[in-house]
């Protein structure tokens, strides 16, 4: 191959806005060298499609595309709709700035095999690396048995729907109008013959409208799975503006329930979630809710992904053509364990590590004596939940331990103490990456510690746990007594310290290898024996 140059041009490479936070999602966060495979119209040039390669061979200093994987992708998805591939996106080394030489041999040899006149590629310094994420574009072409690299203009567009959603969302934080014009917005809601539009909604928010960030909130979907001790805390959740719930749980409003969840006498008899999306109404009617009146393990993986992301609202926009209805994606997918069932827990987080979602999970112990709140998110957090109850899998997996602790004995107090803390949490993980002074920064700050348990009483012997004592053993007595929390650092159960490794995030530290891992996550996979 010659010598080449880069040459200074006017080259514009353009791809979308959702591309590019993909990218930023994935590569951005992650040391060098890590890539992926980038599509769309060749006719237009616009980047529509983009995959993450983590299949491939990546080292510290090189990055191998999985090439059978790739050619599968292109085959079986991308052809089907008429889709290209324009190009590659990986990360290099801090000021590595340019394509090495090793990808521009790769990528005359793509040149020469798609017979193309261009490739574009894509260079980009991670923030796990640099003090910053930067993307850089060059254009890759054929000259005799040489490549010509271009550095080019990078130009990020947005696509209707990405227009439509921000323009819905302006519509509904600003009492539905701009520079005084009205936006079309979806048609009222109907509240005892009242409507119930965005006005109302913005009023609604007033006290509330610096508390968090809403048109984020707004665009929230949280899938819960048990709604029971919970339901306090999904009602905080729709007082906290989230406006898309799914709702799982297959129990019915039992007398009992009265006392140790927040239901209601004229409830008794009916399914939970149909109970709690009324509620839900009652505070905000336009809310979107799915209320699933089933296990958990009656939904498989397939339908669970469609609950997770499709979207629940149709904006229609006159301005975009006659009867046009823009469909809206959540920006954000929460999915929370709150049931007293192993199983179903342990699945949340399979679910959570397949579907690259960030997962929060609670339950109250032995007579509501303390409460526990476990988290994994794939942005910041190296331990899955498996990998911090490691004990407790043990036990049900190998020793033939089966839960007999239920609600029996735990007062009010205790639920709605964890319902809270789990509220400050779940912000955390919503708002992460925002400017929002109090909330943005708050999950860096936590970093790994993401088991956080609550002492409800002053004497734990009875539950044998002895976490708080080592963790206030230099401290002043006589100032405590209960009600702490404690945020306990978690590490990935790596195959070290003689314990194998663990079977669901495999134990790496880095949660997004666990993405599309799992052939049906309704199978919990055994330790590995020694």
């Amino acid at each position: 191959m010659k010598t080449q140059e880069l040459q200074q041009t006017t080259a514009e490479i353009r791809l979308t806005a959702e591309v590019e936070r993909s990218i930023r999602a994935t590569i951005g966060s992650l040391p060098a060298e890590t890539g992926g495979m980038l599509g769309g119209n060749i006719k237009d040039g616009l980047i529509t499609k983009y995959y993450f390669d983590k299949t491939a061979d990546m080292t510290g200093a090189t990055y191998s595309p999985n090439v059978d994987i790739l050619n599968q992708i292109r085959r079986e998805r991308w052809k089907p709709n008429h889709l290209d591939m324009l190009g590659f996106v990986h990360s290099h080394p801090p000021g590595c700035i340019h394509p090495s030489p090793g990808d521009l041999t790769y990528a005359m040899n793509i040149l020469k095999a798609l017979r193309r006149d261009q490739l574009v590629l894509l260079i980009v310094q991670s923030k796990a690396d640099c003090s910053e994420y930067r993307l850089l574009a060059y254009v890759a072409r054929l000259e005799d048995d040489s490549v010509r690299v271009d550095d080019a203009r990078l130009v990020v567009e947005k696509t209707m729907i990405v227009a439509a959603q921000e323009e819905w969302i302006d519509a509904c934080t600003t009492a539905g109008k701009s520079n005084g014009a009205a936006h079309p917005m979806p048609a009222d809601v109907l509240v005892a013959g009242r409507a119930v539009g965005p006005e109302d909604i913005v009023a609604m928010a007033d006290r509330v409208k610096d508390a968090y960030v809403l048109p984020l909130m707004m665009m929230c979907r949280l899938i819960v799975v048990g709604v029971g001790g919970a339901r306090e805390w999904v009602l905080n959740m729709a007082r906290a503006m989230a406006m898309e719930f799914i709702l799982i749980d297959p129990d019915d409003v039992a007398l009992p329930n009265l006392c140790t969840q927040h239901c209601y006498r004229d409830e008794i008899g009916r399914p939970k979630v149909e109970a709690l999306a009324e509620e839900i109404r009652s505070i905000n009617p336009r809310a979107r809710i799915i209320a699933r009146h089933q296990a958990l393990d009656e939904i498989d993986d397939a339908e669970f992904s469609r609950l997770a992301f499709d979207p629940m609202l149709e904006v229609p926009l006159p301005a975009w053509g006659v009867g046009v209805r823009i469909p809206v994606a959540p920006r954000f997918v929460l999915l929370c364990g709150c049931t007293d069932n192993f199983e179903a827990q342990a699945r949340v987080n399979r679910l959570g590590l397949n579907l690259g979602i960030p997962t929060l999970c609670a339950q109250v112990y032995q007579e509501g004596l303390c409460g526990e709140i476990t988290f994994a998110d794939l942005r910041t957090t190296v331990a899955c939940h498996r990998c911090i109850l490691r004990p407790r899998y043990e036990a049900y997996l190998n020793d033939g331990y089966r839960n007999m602790v239920t609600s029996q004995g735990t007062p009010i107090w205790s639920t709605a103490r964890l319902n809270s803390l789990k509220g400050m949490v779940a912000m955390s993980m919503i708002h992460h990456g925002t400017d929002h002074s109090r909330w943005g920064s708050l999950l860096r700050q936590i970093g790994n510690r993401n088991l956080v348990q609550i002492r409800m009483a002053p004497d734990l012997s009875p539950l044998g746990i002895g976490s708080f004592d080592r963790v206030f053993a230099a401290a002043d007595q006589s100032r405590l007594l209960m009600d702490e929390a404690i945020w306990l650092p978690q590490l990935p159960e790596d195959g070290s310290k003689g314990r194998p490794r663990c079977p669901e995030c495999g134990g790496t530290g880095n949660l997004r290898d666990a993405i599309g891992k799992f052939k049906d996550t309704r199978t919990m996979p055994p330790y590995e024996t020694r």
